[in-house]
């Protein structure tokens, strides 16, 4: 220990000192380090690279601040080492002002855990994956005061909540988006899979959906049939075309639907095409069928004379 200037050790006064310039230091100048023992055990080294030591718990008590203890450099951090000096983790703040807390490059089997209430609620593995654990599990999404929604599991099952209130179980819109161009981007570019790991629609399902009803937009309808100008085909033409292609006019085939699937909505428009081709051949027949009938009785009357 040295003391400069006129002040020396066997003067240094434990109950403060007066004297002491800008130029004046406790500690040591010769490459050693400095020891701070109590009850002739080191509690505290200060060694001479300039970090610090401590042998046994800190503890700060300050009553008339909220700050008790500050790091400030341009990019302070904390490292943390095992009993044998190796180093496991770290708290950090880097120069773009990220706070960092993390397990060291070479602790392969550590993991970050958030404890509440001594339970280990929230864990980040090296692997990537996060695992929450607790008797309810999830996650909320609040907007300025908002909840928008939930995350939570419950036994095996995994709940997806969309909510407009502070209530999850409010209604609200569960919105399914990828390829957005921001937190509120209009980029629709990207498909959702069910069962399926490369989905090539918007929504691709690799198996059966139940549903009460399904309500399908689509474009035009097949009342254009009943216009004047519509050309219908005649039944020997549609005939000759059934004997040639095996299926209706204007209908895919069984090949078709195979290999590309069914669409419903053009496939309804098209059923429909064809409903409303079918009744204007039945009105036509029934013309027909009664031109007929007045000939027959016509006939019939002219015999009975």
């Amino acid at each position: 220990m040295i003391i400069t200037n006129s002040l020396h050790a066997q003067n240094w006064l434990l109950n403060g000192n007066s004297g002491i310039s800008t130029t004046n230091f406790l500690g040591t100048k010769d490459g050693r380090d400095l020891v701070f023992k109590a009850n002739n055990a080191e509690g505290a080294r200060l060694f001479y690279t300039g970090t610090w030591r401590f042998s046994g718990p800190v503890r700060i008590i300050k009553t008339s601040q909220s700050e008790l203890l500050r790091l400030q450099s341009a990019s302070p951090y904390i490292g943390f080492y095992d009993s044998t000096g190796k180093y496991q983790g770290f708290v950090w703040k880097n120069t773009t002002n990220d706070m960092i807390l993390g397990t060291s490059c070479t602790n392969t089997t550590g993991r970050i855990v958030l404890q509440l209430n001594c339970a280990d609620n929230y864990i980040f593995t090296r692997t990537g994956s996060f695992t929450i654990k607790g008797s309810v599990p999830q996650i909320y999404f609040n907007q300025n005061g908002v909840t928008s929604g939930n995350i939570y599991g419950s036994g095996k099952n995994l709940f997806i909540n969309g909510a407009t209130t502070g209530n999850p179980g409010a209604a609200g819109n569960l919105i399914l988006q990828t390829g957005t161009t921001g937190p509120f981007g209009n980029s629709f570019a990207g498909n959702v899979g069910i069962g399926t790991t490369n989905p090539t629609h918007k929504l691709s399902v690799a198996g059966t959906i139940r549903s009460q009803e399904i309500l399908v937009e689509i474009t035009g309808w097949a009342d254009y049939v009943f216009e004047k100008d519509y050309k219908l085909r005649s039944l020997d033409d549609v005939a000759t075309y059934i004997k040639q292609n095996k299926h209706l006019p204007g209908i895919l085939s069984a090949k078709e639907i195979q290999e590309n699937g069914l669409a419903v909505g053009e496939t309804q428009a098209r059923m429909m095409e064809k409903i409303e081709e079918l009744t204007l051949y039945l009105i036509e027949q029934n013309t027909l069928i009664l031109k007929l009938q007045e000939k027959i009785e016509q006939v019939e009357k002219a015999k009975g004379r």
